[in-house]
């Protein structure tokens, strides 16, 4: 199914709580399909801003045609788990929380406003970890690496950044 977002959507209220798509029946691994758009200023589809969040089996795509904005925010002990995030003015993934992070999520075309320190994940807070994610073909400038870690204690296990106009990983 695709869903068009309109307005920036924001789910604050703390978990556990599971968001995820489906073709049938849950876990079947079909895929919610959320577009924003391609006019406009950029805002960020999905911020899961509250603990313990997570976020599977899903696509986010188009963000806007100006400005930086991030396709999908993140909060604490969140989780993007079989994700897609593609053709975003800014980062596909930010992850600003302590613990949590992306599970086998893909991020490209990111960073379509070539903004300095974006790129297809980013992992600002603290204690989080990618595992099995990939990010790749982000250039639509110099300015974008396929991973971001600027946070503490954070993790990239059996990642992959291929075809950035940047860094692979920028730490």
């Amino acid at each position: 199914s695709q869903y068009n977002i309109t307005a920036a959507m924001v789910h604050a209220n703390t978990g556990p709580i599971r968001f995820q798509g489906m073709t049938l029946t849950p876990g079947d691994g079909g895929m919610a399909t959320s577009a924003g758009g391609t006019s406009g200023s950029s805002y960020i589809l999905l911020t899961l801003n509250a603990a313990n969040l997570d976020l599977a089996d899903a696509i986010f795509a188009n963000n806007g045609a100006s400005g930086s904005a991030n396709n999908i925010a993140f909060g604490n002990e969140c989780h993007a788990i079989g994700v897609v995030s593609h053709d975003s003015r800014g980062a596909g993934f930010s992850f600003s929380g302590t613990g949590g992070g992306p599970i086998e999520c893909e991020a490209y075309a990111c960073n379509k406003a070539n903004a300095a320190g974006l790129s297809g994940i980013i992992l600002s807070g603290n204690a989080l970890v990618s595992i099995r994610s990939i990010s790749h073909n982000n250039s639509a400038g110099a300015n974008c690496s396929g991973f971001v870690v600027t946070g503490n204690n954070c993790s990239l296990i059996n990642c992959i950044s291929e075809s950035n106009s940047k860094d692979g990983v920028t730490v």
